[in-house]
């Protein structure tokens, strides 16, 4: 069987891509990069090794994954490695295909190459070359071919140098952006591999011996331009707060969250949570005061969750929440010990004529169907009540009873306790229950800055990127801040979209303040029984929150 060429090649996967588009209806694109694009601009003169292909961040991981299968099929592939990440597939005439899913690059460094098909541009394949390095030279690059994939890169950025001068001339002022994408990209990876640190350049590279001497004063370029990168405090500053992030993440931050996710916060009782999670915090008037900063830079989240409120054995909502029959749920004293497992409930319908309401006594939202908890408990008990689901890890998602808004709360935790933040940091009360907390809070605090941090349900959860909420029903869009946080995270290439909320925050209460917004996790559902979070977005969330502390700090 003849094989294909590269330009055949990525003819045939495109041709694939639009059948794959027409038949589902949807708009998948793909972003063909690495040596494949260095060789179709002529700037290597070696025929490269395998196809390297991410995706633009318009589909979920989901489509990514079923366009994948789809192709491989078509195609008569085999799927060489297969994981959450990274999926390598092979035939004769191809070679390797190499898919990676979690890979995000800003719609600057690529370039329009046909129907759904996109080439990086040259800033982010020099860049990303570059930085391949700090890899391939590591201790966690095992292949024996470790020695000829060095040379083989200095001697690409050789090539790429004759053709450009872009090493001679390099300007860091002009790949810091890019720079900022690829170290988002690495920490992802990392953390996914459970790497101990960012793998950055090591004074012992600099003895590394050349095999050639026509490649030595090449070497000696990129040796330049790694020292004038870690000499520019932003990108300093980014990697070291990346690199204690990978060494944390699953030891510190996820193991506290599946050890303590499952305490409940109930709106008016929210010290049930706090107190077992933070060290130190000052209870105030509709607020938890963690962190007073030098600062008029106010970070907040909200520390309550929906629940059910057990009354005469029957369960009220405390705020809205969406219960389903098929679900079960434990059961909690107002201490927030659990005192009973995995009951089932019947939901009730609550219509808003109903002759309870004109009395104004509620319908419960729904039953208890375990007699055995009825008989056993006085009626004249209150009880607190949520789902059962315990929270977990998989496919790289982070899945628990309700993450609205506990998640913010487990990520300011994480941050305070490693000493990364400037700004005051604040928990509100009884959000949940008519921003009771924050009604208290805007007469008692005066910032400058007011960055509230929120859960919301998002069609397109999986995608990489945060949100942020531009406006709602309740709170007029806000020019000046939005642009500002929307500038910091463009200059560091982390991802978002703006939404328009539907419902109000705690931000509805404090709307008076031009220099407040909402930054928000998209999840999957919220007030929920069962919601999950992509843990790549997660790791955005705890980017985002320490660029805009710094950056609204002036930097210091």
């Amino acid at each position: 069987m003849k094989s294909l060429n590269l330009k055949e090649k990525i003819d045939y996967i495109t041709s694939i891509l639009s059948k794959y588009n027409q038949t589902n209806q949807t708009n998948l694109k793909i972003i063909i990069k690495g040596s494949a694009i260095l060789s179709t601009k002529n700037l290597i003169d070696r025929e490269p090794n395998d196809i390297d292909i991410c995706f633009v961040n318009n589909e979920n991981l989901q489509v990514r994954r079923e366009f994948i299968s789809y192709l491989t099929k078509i195609g008569g592939f085999e799927i060489l490695r297969s994981d959450d990440n990274l999926i390598t597939i092979f035939n004769k005439q191809f070679g390797n295909v190499e898919f990676i899913l979690f890979e995000y690059i800003d719609t600057r460094w690529i370039e329009n190459a046909g129907d759904n098909i996109y080439f990086t541009n040259i800033d982010y394949l020099l860049v990303g070359k570059i930085t391949m390095l700090t890899y391939v030279m590591s201790s966690y690059y095992l292949h024996s071919d470790k020695e000829q994939k060095i040379n083989n890169t200095i001697s690409d950025l050789k090539l790429i140098n004759e053709a450009t001068k872009v090493l001679d001339n390099f300007d860091i002022d002009n790949y810091k952006s890019v720079l900022l994408n690829l170290i988002n990209n690495s920490t992802l990876i990392y953390v996914y591999y459970k790497y101990d640190k960012f793998l950055w350049w090591e004074e012992s590279y600099n003895s590394f011996k050349v095999e050639k001497d026509e490649l030595k004063a090449t070497f000696n370029k990129i040796k330049t331009i790694f020292a004038r990168f870690s000499n520019d405090k932003d990108v300093l500053n980014y990697i070291r707060f990346n690199s204690r992030l990978i060494s944390n993440f699953h030891s510190n931050l996820i193991d506290t969250m599946l050890k303590k996710y499952s305490l409940i916060s109930p709106p008016g009782n929210e010290k049930i949570l706090v107190q077992n999670l933070f060290d130190k915090y000052s209870d105030k008037n509709g607020y938890y005061e963690i962190f007073k900063g030098a600062s008029n830079v106010f970070i907040n989240a909200h520390c309550d969750e929906v629940m059910g409120l057990i009354v005469d054995n029957k369960i009220y909502s405390l705020g809205t929440l969406n219960w389903i029959d098929k679900c079960k749920i434990n059961i909690f004293d107002d201490a927030g010990n659990l005192i009973a497992k995995n009951l089932d409930i019947r939901t009730e319908n609550n219509y808003v004529f109903s002759p309870e309401k004109n009395v104004k006594i509620n319908r419960p939202k729904a039953l208890i169907q375990n007699n055995a908890f009825i008989n056993e408990n006085s009626h004249k008990n209150i009880y607190y009540c949520a789902s059962n689901v315990e929270p977990i890890v998989q496919n790289f998602n982070f899945t628990s009873r309700n993450n609205d808004n506990k998640i913010n709360v487990f990520l300011l935790n994480w941050l305070c306790k490693n000493d990364e933040l400037k700004s005051n940091v604040i928990l509100t009360k009884s959000e949940e229950v008519y921003l009771n907390g924050a009604k208290s809070l805007k007469n008692t605090i005066k910032s400058n800055y007011f960055i509230n941090l929120e859960t919301s349900q998002y069609e397109k959860w999986q995608n990489q990127g945060l949100l942020i909420r531009i406006a709602d029903f309740f709170t007029t869009y806000k020019p000046i801040i939005t642009n500002k946080i929307m500038n910091i995270l463009d200059k560091y290439s982390i991802p978002f979209s703006n939404y328009f909320g539907s419902g109000s925050s705690d931000i509805t209460e404090l709307s008076q303040n031009e220099y407040s917004i909402t930054l928000a996790l998209p999840c999957d559902l919220i007030h929920s029984m069962n919601s999950s979070i992509c843990i790549f977005n997660i790791i955005y969330m705890l980017q985002a929150i320490f660029i805009i502390d710094k950056e609204l700090n002036n930097g210091k």
